[in-house]
């Protein structure tokens, strides 16, 4: 999807004043259509995607010590399109991965530059699936990361190998691990060749329910740009990994009220009767319009009776008046929905399953880039403002508990996953004690 027009104010701050720097890279313009100029963009977005993601300016070029726009600017600019660049992703990546094109206009000039957004949240380092013309660029079965400079190279040290490794360990520690033990024994343990890794399956049904959710907003705000969700959202997604009998639909919509929390005044799974229906059978909840229209409350949600859940939302923190939107992340605020998304599960699992039946899930955050580590309320006087700022744009962590985990063990699994959060936001790592703190205020209210 190529946007244009509208977007994010930090992006056109990039237009206005360009820095290369380790999660962003700047190309002049370049032919598309020619293999050396293809390996030149290939090699970017493979060191972003294992560097954790970040974006390419197109369109400028280096001058002294400062980026000025390339006067060789071809006309139009369409062939700097999502497929294209899609289609080198195919060519040179393995494995291959999706990246977002926008459109975006100088805020001084007007003229229209390309942005290449990279995804970095992924479980296992991407390498080269073809080389260069002479091997110009990229070579083909290499790893590729940013290094400080910052330049994009292969790894040269183990400091540089451990860390683009503990990045894909922090996306999917089991996942990885089980690739790795896969290697070094040469067998599956105890796992057939049509075995569905769980955590696989639910990322496929997720990015499923993303696919649709963004259907809805198309149809509903015409763009991105128009929703709740321009400055980014949170998403939480479960399933319970267990045999049972599957209820009707409108069984399961009555279970579903059942379990819902009463953790904080606006639960996940929230059933509000007028925005609630079947769809291809699952329940779907789409909260828009009027009152649901800040994105604190712009919830999307879909449930399937087979126990797979997935739950969608703006931002709290873009809903305060006293704060300009996608500035801020309160470092409080994903204990408290982490939190209540798992009591969610631990209490349907105990319903459809059994005490310690399986749980699979995923957490994800977008729009962070530029958003500094803070609190939007004063009571939460405790801890000082942690004031550290977000270099990448998403993050995504999954992991398998138990419903029991969710009795026994709640701050660890919270704990397990916000991490890969918190440390892209400078390194920080929240106080011992905070995470039980809080969960148990949010578990008192």
């Amino acid at each position: 999807m190529v946007k244009s027009g509208d977007v994010d104010q930090r992006w056109q701050d990039l237009l206005r004043n360009p820095r290369e720097e380790v999660h962003r890279e700047i190309k002049s313009w370049l032919d598309l259509s020619d293999n050396v100029d293809k390996a030149n963009v290939a090699k970017a977005m493979l060191a972003l995607a294992n560097s954790g993601g970040g974006q390419i300016l197109i369109g400028y070029e280096e001058v002294g010590e400062s980026w000025e726009p390339d006067p060789s600017r071809p006309h139009p600019i369409d062939h700097y399109d999502q497929d294209t660049i899609n289609g080198i992703v195919e060519k040179f990546a393995e494995p291959q991965f999706h990246c977002e094109v926008y459109h975006i206009e100088h805020p001084e000039s007007g003229e229209v530059f390309p942005i290449i957004d990279v995804p970095g949240d992924h479980r296992v380092p991407i390498r080269s699936d073809s080389a260069g013309p002479e091997d110009q660029h990229v070579t083909y079965n290499t790893y590729y990361i940013r290094r400080p400079g910052p330049e994009s190279a292969a790894p040269k040290t183990g400091r540089e190998w451990d860390e683009l490794i503990r990045r894909c360990v922090t996306a999917s520690r089991d996942d990885l691990l089980d690739r790795m033990r896969t290697v070094l024994t040469g067998f599956e343990k105890g796992a057939s060749e049509e075995e569905i890794d769980p955590l696989d399956q639910l990322a496929s049904w997720t990015e499923a329910m993303r696919e649709d959710w963004e259907a809805n907003v198309m149809d509903e705000y015409g763009n991105m740009d128009n929703s709740p969700y321009r400055h980014g959202y949170w998403s939480f997604a479960y399933s319970l990994d267990s045999e049972f009998d599957q209820p009707s639909l409108s069984e399961f919509l009555d279970l579903l009220r059942e379990v819902k929390g009463h953790e904080t005044g606006w639960p996940a799974w929230l059933i509000s009767e007028d925005q609630v229906h079947p769809r291809d059978e699952t329940i779907e909840g789409w909260y828009t319009g009027g009152t649901f229209d800040d994105p604190a409350h712009a919830d999307y949600w879909r449930a399937s009776p087979d126990g797979m859940l997935f739950l969608l939302r703006g931002y709290q923190e873009d809903s305060k008046d006293e704060l300009e939107p996608g500035t801020v992340l309160d470092y409080i605020l994903p204990i408290w929905r982490v939190g209540e998304c798992l009591l969610h599960a631990k209490r349907l699992g105990r319903e459809l399953g059994e005490e310690n039946t399986s749980v699979t899930v995923q957490a994800r955050w977008t729009g962070l880039e530029g958003r500094t580590l803070g609190s939007i309320e004063n009571r939460r006087g405790l801890f000082p403002p942690i004031e550290r700022e977000s270099h990448q744009a998403t993050v995504t962590a999954s992991q398998r508990f138990t419903v029991q985990d969710f009795e026994d063990a709640l701050p660890e699994v919270v704990e397990t996953l916000t991490q890969p959060l918190y440390q892209i936001f400078d390194f920080y790592e929240p106080p011992s004690d905070l995470i039980q703190n809080e969960l148990d205020r949010m578990q008192s209210q």
